[in-house]
């Protein structure tokens, strides 16, 4: 006699699921994603995230691959090298600007997330394979503008703090030092100097263009070591 079929349980489906709590991450900013913030957006208790996350960070870490994986990145069809890899920088300060904290997390790894490695390594097949740059030229070049970008993003992203929620953004606070250095009657040179950071520095929520002229100075030496080979 055949035994009755046993009764098919039907579970709670789950209410959060790894791909939750990292979009939920990029939803909060990496800066701010904390295992308890995450859990009061997903409206479940911390320790209900620890079935589906090691600990926070793989939990950032994962959002920050994601992020990278997730940008707008040029086309590799550009008329030549500059102007793909000015592209590329410009993709990178915009990577920046879409996912808060993402730069500072970056730098604080040990590694970058396999997204930024696979990334680069495309950058520079691409240099090799479509502009005839060599492979140690290539990989040069694509990372100085790799930490010429993000440093650049985390000083400015710097200037723009405040050291209390009613005071002036440190900008603000630099500026006026260099403008007492001014006029306490340093040197010729060193005022001329202080003139060069001062339009450096830029304005609250105007970064300017300092970091892309960074960026133009790596290519023009790039340009200048191609020319020699």
């Amino acid at each position: 006699m055949a035994r009755d079929a046993q009764p098919r349980q039907v579970g709670r489906p789950a209410r959060i699921s790894r791909d939750n709590i990292i979009d939920t991450v990029l939803e909060i900013g990496i800066d701010r994603a904390t295992i308890a913030a995450v859990a009061e957006r997903l409206t479940v208790d911390p320790s209900t995230l620890y079935g589906h996350i090691k600990n926070r960070d793989d939990m950032l870490g994962e959002a920050a691959d994601r992020a990278i994986r997730q940008a707008r990145w040029p086309q590799e069809a550009m008329t030549d090298w500059r102007t793909f890899l000015e592209a590329i920088a410009d993709r990178l300060w915009e990577l920046y600007c879409n996912n808060s904290g993402l730069a500072q997390h970056l730098r604080s790894m040990p590694i970058a997330p396999p997204a930024l490695l696979s990334r680069s390594a495309q950058i520079v097949t691409t240099l090799v394979e479509l502009f005839d740059i060599p492979l140690g030229e290539a990989a040069l070049a694509v990372d100085s503008i790799g930490d010429s970008v993000i440093d650049s993003f985390i000083f400015i992203s710097q200037l723009d703090s405040k050291t209390n929620p009613d005071g002036p953004t440190m900008r603000a606070g630099a500026l006026a030092s260099l403008h007492e250095a001014m006029e306490a009657g340093v040197d010729e040179q060193l005022a001329d100097y202080i003139t060069v950071l001062e339009e450096a520095l830029g304005q609250d929520g105007v970064p300017g263009d300092y970091w892309k002229d960074k960026i133009a100075l790596i290519l023009d030496g790039l340009t200048y070591r191609l020319e020699k080979l």
